[in-house]
């Protein structure tokens, strides 16, 4: 027999009632029958006679799910369940009674920082009908249709390294589960929230699933399934209440009176108006109900056959599929019986799933944009997209209410024909804010509350640059991506550059162990030559699998490459796209580890720590990098561990001492589920951290993930419901945090355009200006590309919205036609930037998925895997997938197994980053008032044809000696004035056939 030592413990249960003391016991699995020995868990059934079901083990190594003897809730063994190379889980199979309340119950082990999902299932539907997630740390979380994991209000936090005893118990008829906390002495704290199920019930399996990040692990114990031994009957409407029957004695019955049914005899009851039955209860004097035969007759005169010898539950109730307009109900019982009540009930209503699913399956609805920033044109309407996939007229009723502070913004109904419509929502009336947006079918209600599907309208201006024209322009330079410099101008359009690129290196198809092909600096070497260190790694990234390697380019047109094993020594030199960076900006965010190289993590005091040092802040990502693969690191910061996939604003005050800013993570990048992502969702794409020049405010860029909706998704894609946008969060004080999106994509993109992090620095002398090669990811076509962005304070970042890209994507079989990433390592010859492509590739984004993160070697891809892989994603709506495939699983499988990673190098016009064109027409342009001194010089190319006319102004009048005229020219150093004047003055220029590109003092 099983013994249980006393554990101190937190329990949790996830109910709406309790269940009676009779309950009927499904399962109890301890997983510490004769069949069961420490090591790798295996499929099988436990023949114990203890009820412990059937179990399946999917898993992608032997140590992701495994028995072990400590720890342990009851000897001698417990389940534990780990997160190695990809997802996995342990399936119990039970099936409790549909009609019944049933609840689980287990025992769990959560080490420090640690966690595990749970998800319960139904036989044919794939997605899971509800789910709970433990994290040591952190409060339970319940799966919502509406917001994915939701946090249990008011509940506490799990506690870590002890066992935590867990229940969950449903409820059939409400069709949903709560959350509750009972502490160890007994006080029960209940969550106000509900959840539905998110599938029709009762489940048949329940999934104890790994989560990230690599090495995440659980240990589980004690898993018990209990059924009621009544079924859930309140609120129910008894039919046969109000039914009549030309059988006296069954008459008798129907009001109450006993009645000797004999073994297969018929007899019916008949329904005045027509009835809708969905179950039956059956009671008798010795409490067996022998099996049933069932038959209805329908308005239509067609006798259906339910069932023959129907066995019934425990109570005596039998649930069938629904049947409705039914005049006649027949039951034959097999063997005969004292019937002491018969019962008839309409069926239970349909799941909260159900009734989404139903609606959801007629309409799609979705915003044409997933961020509105009135910078732009086009973004001050917004587009409510809605395809009605019904042959008639759906009247829906559509609501806005603003998410944070539920103010209401009205409400309108529509009839929407068939097809397409599309309705405008002027964001002029609204302020920034985040607006939830649901459509809901004006004819179906569910009680009170109608079935919503809900959208949401990101309405986020940047506000207005709060950065001014530097007024002392010595040793800077003046750069024209926009008019900020400029008082007036005209005729002048403002260009990004469009660079060139070469390839240093690509790997080999097939080649496994390096197939990872990583760009680590540019420089010139000695001779005045090109040089690139670079390494590889095999396809899972392990570090043991790096080799380094450098290449020299053989000729200044870096069509030939020399490729030499290790890495070369770089002489000093300067990097031009870094430097400059004002004394008050300069940062102090490492780590300061103390005397005895550690460091003593504390929450914000302010009273204790005072205002805190914006310079020594760093936002920390923990990563969720397995344990010898690229990123792992381990955090344990005493006061807490903080989660894989989070970001936390960590400030660096002193040697041994870290202040940690937030007691929430300020970015969670656990990927969000659900209608709508929580506030601070983002992604695992980085964007940097930098301050604004005065050294007041500090920025820190990242990934967001926001939730998308069919028609404006590609479903092809590995995360086909969310879009990737970057943002930028600010602060002035540590404590208080502002969010901007950075330069949102506009209608004139592709469909599901979106961003993939990107590359950005302060420019060298650039009087504040910042400029990123931001990765645009459109998704449609699965290819990333860069884009040329910039900023002048930091926070407002602006795209050129209908210019050429900064690289475009290349043909079919080029290197960089799916895309790669940039690096900000460069350096500058002969008046020409080159910037290393540290990372570019010809395969598209869905087949990265496999091709670098699969264990699997290529010569699995065959067109059968690609077909099964990616079928059910609806590739076959992919553009390329005709137009480069002709619609063939076996020349995407070639394509896959033929794939490659490479190195570039990017080759662009020194200070080339934008330029003020002028073209056939005169053009002018004045600037601020500055003051400066030394020389004045420009960074142009004046075309055959053309001008410029140089002219310092002091209060509106010419300088006597500042006036040139320049004809065509091509040079990054074109000089204007040896000395410039004392006092204030502005530059005119008049241009003509000229790009301006650059203006150094």
């Amino acid at each position: 027999m099983k013994t249980r030592s006393f554990v101190p413990a937190l329990c949790v249960a996830i109910l709406l009632i309790s269940l009676p003391a009779t309950a009927k016991l499904l399962l109890q699995q301890n997983f510490d029958s004769a069949q069961f020995a420490p090591g790798t868990l295996k499929d099988g059934g436990d023949t114990s006679g203890v009820l412990g079901g059937a179990w399946k083990v999917v898993a992608s190594t032997n140590e992701d799910f495994t028995l072990v003897t400590e720890p342990v809730a009851s000897a001698p063994h417990a389940l534990k369940v780990m997160r190695n190379e990809s997802v996995g889980y342990t399936a119990l199979r039970v099936s409790p009674l549909d009609g019944y309340d049933y609840s689980l119950r287990f025992s769990s082990y959560l080490p420090t920082g640690n966690g595990i999902v749970l998800q319960f299932y139904k036989n044919g539907i794939n997605a899971p009908m509800g789910g709970i997630l433990l994290q040591a740390g952190y409060e339970p979380k319940a799966y919502n249709i509406s917001v994915g994991w939701q946090p249990c209000d008011e509940m506490q936090a799990l506690p870590a390294n002890q066992w935590v005893e867990c229940k969950v118990l449903f409820n059939a008829m409400e069709k949903s589960y709560r959350l509750m906390i009972v502490s160890p002495d007994g006080k029960e704290e209940i969550s106000t929230d509900g959840f539905p199920f998110l599938t029709e019930g009762p489940f048949d399996e329940i999934r104890f699933i790994n989560i990230l990040p690599a090495g995440c692990h659980t240990f589980i114990d004690d898993v018990v399934v209990e059924m009621a031994d009544a079924p859930t009957l309140t609120g129910r409407i008894n039919l046969a209440a109000a039914a009549t029957s030309a059988h006296a004695g069954f008459a008798g019955l129907l009001a109450g009176e006993p009645f000797d049914a004999l073994a297969g005899v018929p007899f019916e009851m008949e329904f005045s108006p027509e009835a809708t039955i969905g179950a039956l209860l059956v009671t008798t004097k010795d409490d067996i109900v022998p099996p049933v035969t069932l038959r209805a007759l329908n308005s239509l005169g067609h006798w259906i056959e339910i069932g023959e010898n129907l066995p019934f539950g425990p109570g005596g109730y039998l649930q069938f599929k629904p049947l409705s307009k039914i005049l006649k109900f027949s039951m034959q019982f097999s063997a005969a019986a004292t019937l002491t009540g018969c019962k008839v009930y309409p069926p239970a209503g349909p799941s909260h799933w159900a009734l989404h699913k139903a609606w959801s399956d007629k309409l799609d609805a979705e915003y044409r944009l997933p961020v509105y920033d009135m910078q732009y044109a086009g973004h001050d309407k917004a587009e409510l997209t809605l395809v009605n996939h019904t042959d008639s007229t759906l009247k829906v009723d559509i609501s806005l209410m603003e998410r944070n502070t539920k103010q209401d913004f009205g409400s309108r109904q529509l009839e929407l024909p068939p097809g397409r419509t599309s309705i405008y929502y002027d964001l002029r009336e609204f302020p920034n804010g985040e607006y939830l947006t649901s459509i809901t079918d004006a004819s179906v209600k569910q009680g009170d509350k109608p079935i919503a599907i809900q959208r949401l309208l990101r309405h986020r201006t940047s506000p207005p640059c709060r950065a001014i024209p530097r007024k002392d322009m010595t040793g800077e330079k003046m750069f024209f991506p926009d008019g900020f410099f400029l008082e007036k101008y005209s005729g002048i359009d403002f260009i990004p550059a469009v660079a060139e690129r070469h390839l240093v290196t690509r790997g080999i198809p097939g080649n496994d162990d390096a197939f990872i092909q990583m760009g680590e600096q540019i420089f010139l070497d000695k001779d005045g030559r090109i040089r690139v260190n670079f390494h590889t790694m095999n396809r899972l990234w392990q570090i043991a699998s790096t080799k380094r390697y450098n290449a020299v380019a053989l000729d200044d047109s870096l069509d030939r490459w020399e490729i030499s094993e290790g890495t070369a020594q770089a002489p000093p030199q300067k990097s031009p796209l870094s430097g400059g960076i004002p004394p008050l900006a300069k940062p102090d965010w490492n780590e300061k580890p103390g005397p005895d190289g550690n460091i003593e993590y504390h929450f914000y005091d302010p009273e204790k720590h005072g205002p805190v040092n914006l310079n020594q802040i760093r936002c920390l990502m923990i990563s969720p990098a397995a344990p010898g693969t690229v990123g792992y690191r381990k955090y344990d910061w005493k006061i807490l561990t903080p989660a894989p996939c989070t970001v936390w604003p960590v400030w660096y005050r002193s040697p041994g001492e870290a202040i940690v800013l937030t007691r929430t993570p300020l970015v969670d990048t656990f990927p969000p589920s659900g209608a709508l992502e929580p506030t601070n969702s983002g992604s695992d794409l980085g964007f940097g951290q930098w301050l604004e020049d005065d050294g007041k405010t500090f920025c820190y860029g990242h990934g967001r993930h926001l939730m998308r909706y069919m028609p404006y998704i590609a479903r092809y894609d590995n995360l086909y419901d969310r879009a990737r946008i970057v943002a930028v969060w600010r602060t002035r004080d540590g404590v208080h945090w502002e969010q901007n999106y950075v330069a949102p994509p506009s209608d004139n993109k592709p469909l599901a355009d979106q961003q993939y992090g990107g590359a950005h620095f302060r420019v060298p002398n650039g009087a504040g200006l910042r400029v990123a090669f931001l990765n645009r990811y459109d998704a449609f076509h699965q290819q990333i590309s860069w884009e040329l962005i910039y900023t002048w304070d930091g926070f407002r970042w602006t795209r050129f919205q209908d210019k050429p890209q900064l690289m475009p994507n290349g043909p079919l079989g080029d290197w960089f036609h799916a895309g790669g990433y940039a690096s900000t390592s460069a350096v500058e010859r002969n008046g020409k930037i080159y910037q290393l492509m540290y990372w570019v590739n010809d395969h598209y984004h869905f087949q990265s998925e496999i091709v670098h993160s699969s264990q699997n070697t290529v010569s699995n891809y065959t067109a059968e895997y690609m077909r099964r892989r990616y079928e059910p994603r609806h590739l076959e709506d992919w553009p390329f997938f005709q137009q480069h495939f002709q619609g063939s699983w076996e020349k995407l499988a070639e394509h896959t197994r033929n794939a490659t990673s490479g190195i570039g190098v990017m080759v662009y016009r020194k200070d080339g980053f934008f330029a003020a064109k002028a073209g056939a027409e005169k053009a002018h342009m004045l600037t601020v008032p500055v003051i400066g001194k030394g020389a004045l010089s420009m960074n142009a190319s004046i075309n055959d044809g053309g001008f410029v006319e140089v002219r310092l102004l002091a209060n509106g009048k010419l300088l006597p000696g500042y006036q040139k005229r320049l004809l065509a020219q091509d040079s990054v150093h074109i000089p204007l004035f040896e000395q410039l004047p004392d006092g204030e003055f502005q530059i005119e220029l008049i241009l003509q056939n000229t790009q301006l590109y650059s203006i150094t003092f």
